[in-house]
């Protein structure tokens, strides 16, 4: 359920989140979601330090770039911004605490397949390298979060205007192998179905990889 899913699947689930949100208020929609709302039927938000334009009228979710053709995005990121902006409604103003995936009772179950996504090829590109995973996270507009544990870093990315996630980088040495963590705001769970909630921070293991942006 949690591994990369097909093509097709993921245009059915961009094609039902668009149905959901077909016949509400542009401008409703980009305050929920804390995006802005643009010409005609388009919400603009940020997503992972790039601005989309979501084209409601016409269905497809751009790369917003002045002077220059619109991109479409993947289907991947298409997914998460339109059922972002379908579910964003549902997230508390106050969103603390945090808490690891597998201390979400629905989510324990994917432990495997979401590190095998997330978290290993995190450890791959930065186990040895944590200077250049905090540079990477800084120039996501990662915030530096103080940490107890030598030689550990911590950022906090905002991924979407309302949901920022808490990266944790244990580097590894000569005797331990290097870990990783993410923390998720509690409520993002309540929210959000848990493939929504992997595939938010798939995305911003991408970005922090340099593999999210053409």
């Amino acid at each position: 359920m949690l591994e990369p899913q097909p093509q097709q699947n993921l245009r059915e689930v961009v094609r039902r989140a668009f149905d959901e949100i077909a016949g509400r208020e542009p401008g409703e929609l980009a305050r929920s979601a804390g995006g802005r709302s643009s010409a005609g039927k388009v919400i603009e938000l940020d997503l992972l330090g790039r601005t989309l334009a979501v084209d409601l009228e016409a269905r497809e979710v751009r790369l917003a770039a002045e002077g220059a053709p619109a991109e479409p995005v993947g289907d991947n990121v298409a997914a998460v911004v339109v059922r972002y902006i379908m579910l964003s409604g549902k997230l508390p103003r106050d969103q603390d605490p945090e808490i690891g995936f597998a201390d979400n009772v629905d989510a324990r179950g994917y432990l495997v397949p979401f590190r095998g996504r997330v978290i290993a090829p995190l450890l791959g590109r930065f186990g040895t390298d944590p200077d250049a995973f905090a540079r990477a996270a800084e120039e996501l507009g990662g915030e530096r979060i103080a940490v107890e544990a030598t030689g550990t870093v911590a950022r906090k990315i905002p991924v979407l205007p309302r949901v920022a996630l808490t990266f944790v980088l244990h580097p590894g040495d000569e005797e331990l192998p290097a870990e990783g963590q993410v923390l998720f705001p509690e409520a993002l769970f309540e929210a959000f179905a848990v493939d929504d909630v992997v595939a938010m921070a798939d995305l911003a293991a991408r970005a922090l990889r340099g593999r999210l942006w053409p």
